[in-house]
């Protein structure tokens, strides 16, 4: 998606040394993609075509892309490679709903960020898991407006770059713990009663 792309970028080109981007579609989708808007992101696309893909973990790629299935068996080496996973839903304009993006930091344990429709977040919370406030400042979930919801986790990625990591880990590690505890108590139920 469209906001992908940009995520895509902007961690590659402002933490580059401190993230670790799996993106790799094709030009062909990029040149389509962006065609419509392609004055407005001419230094991203420039970006997208010197662009080499670095991640050489997800050996299961197959024609420029990592099919879901092969993915999994990627994950876990990927997974220990960083502390928060950032998570862009294919929706994020008018309906939510909880995807194996979201699922996966769920039930792993892992720390996220989530770019989803507006108000994501207290969903996630009213099925019992945590999210990371006042840790990670999520009030981007309350905005609105897309492209300041996603200028605003650009922001605070900045800011968790700049915070000494030891105590970030230890903060964020006992809420994921809790929501890996959680899922499994929300999957034990749901396979009794049905």
């Amino acid at each position: 998606t469209h906001h992908r792309f940009l995520m895509a970028n902007f961690l590659e080109t402002q933490l580059a040394d401190q993230s670790y981007v799996i993106f790799q579609p094709g030009s062909d989708w990029v040149d389509f993609d962006l065609d419509p808007v392609k004055d407005f992101y001419s230094d991203q696309k420039s970006w997208f075509n010197q662009r080499q893909e670095s991640n050489a973990t997800c050996v299961h790629a197959h024609n420029g892309c990592v099919s879901y299935t092969a993915s999994l068996q990627d994950y876990p080496e990927i997974w220990s490679q960083y502390l928060i996973e950032v998570v862009i839903e294919t929706n994020t304009m008018d309906h939510s709903w909880l995807t194996e993006k979201t699922i996966r930091c769920l039930k792993t344990g892992k720390p996220f960020i989530l770019l989803s429709t507006a108000g994501h977040l207290e969903k996630i919370r009213s099925l019992g898991f945590k999210t990371f406030d006042p840790i990670i400042d999520e009030s981007y979930d309350l905005k609105d407006d897309l492209e300041l919801r996603f200028d605003t986790i650009c922001t605070e990625l900045k800011r968790l770059a700049s915070v000494d990591q030891q105590q970030l880990t230890e903060q964020l590690t006992k809420q994921a713990e809790y929501n890996a505890i959680n899922y499994k108590t929300l999957m034990k139920k749901y396979y009794q009663q049905y």
